[in-house]
C-alpha cells in the first residue's frame, strides 16, 4: 500500500540530500567517493527543487517521472554497493542509501496531488485519483464572496418582508457545482390597497 504522500515524500527527499552531502565526509570516504556523492546529492537536490510537489521551488518535473528517476538512482546505488573496489564502509553506505531510496519508491504514492496552485483558494486532496476540493477559509475566492453577499442580501430582504407583515418564500437550491444559493421564487405581501 502506498502510504507516503507527496509532501512527506519531499521531506524524505531533502533529508536524503542532507545525508548524501554530509555522511561521506563524516565517515572519511576517499576523495572520489565524496565528490561522487556530492555531485549525486546536488543532482538529486536539483530534481527535488523542480518536481511538481508541494516542497519544490519550480514545478516542472511530473511527480511520476520523479519516481522513475528515483527508481533508477536506487538501482545504481545498490549496484555500486557490490563493487569490489570500494571499502567496506563505502559499500555499506551505498547499500543503505539504495535500500532507503528503494523503500521510499515502494511506499510513495506518485499519483498524489496534494496541492494545486491553479485554483486560488482551494487545495486539491487526492488519496486515489479522484480529487476533491477543500476550502481554505483565508483564501476566499471571488465566486465564494459573491455567493456569500447574495445570500446576505436575500436574508435581508426576507427579514424586511417579515417585519412588515409580508411573507416571503425563499427556497434553497443547488447549482451544478453543488454550491448552495438562495432563490427568491415568489414574494407575497399582505399589504392593504
Amino acid at each position: 500500500m502506498k502510504k507516503i504522500n507527496s509532501t512527506l515524500h519531499g521531506i524524505f527527499d531533502y533529508a536524503t540530500v542532507a545525508m548524501w552531502e554530509t555522511i561521506p565526509t563524516l565517515m572519511k570516504f576517499s576523495g572520489p567517493h565524496i565528490a561522487f556523492m556530492r555531485a549525486f546529492g546536488g543532482a538529486y537536490l536539483g530534481i527535488n527543487l523542480m518536481t511538481k510537489y508541494p516542497l519544490s521551488v519550480k514545478k516542472v518535473i511530473p511527480f511520476p517521472v520523479h519516481g522513475a528517476i528515483e527508481t533508477g538512482s536506487a538501482l545504481l546505488l545498490l549496484g555500486l554497493s557490490f563493487s569490489p573496489l570500494l571499502k567496506k564502509r563505502e559499500r555499506f553506505f551505498y547499500l543503505a542509501s539504495g535500500l532507503q531510496l528503494g523503500t521510499l519508491v515502494l511506499l510513495s504514492n506518485y499519483k498524489d496531488r496534494t496541492i494545486s496552485l491553479e485554483e486560488p483558494g482551494f487545495e486539491t486532496v487526492s488519496e486515489r485519483n479522484d480529487a476533491t476540493k477543500v476550502h481554505i477559509p483565508s483564501l476566499e475566492t471571488q465566486h465564494d464572496q459573491q455567493i456569500r453577499e447574495e445570500q446576505e442580501a436575500v436574508q435581508g430582504v426576507k427579514q424586511v418582508m417579515e417585519s412588515m407583515g409580508g411573507e416571503s418564500k425563499i427556497t434553497d437550491d443547488e447549482t451544478d457545482e453543488g454550491m448552495p444559493y438562495r432563490n427568491v421564487s415568489e414574494t407575497q405581501s399582505n399589504f392593504a390597497p
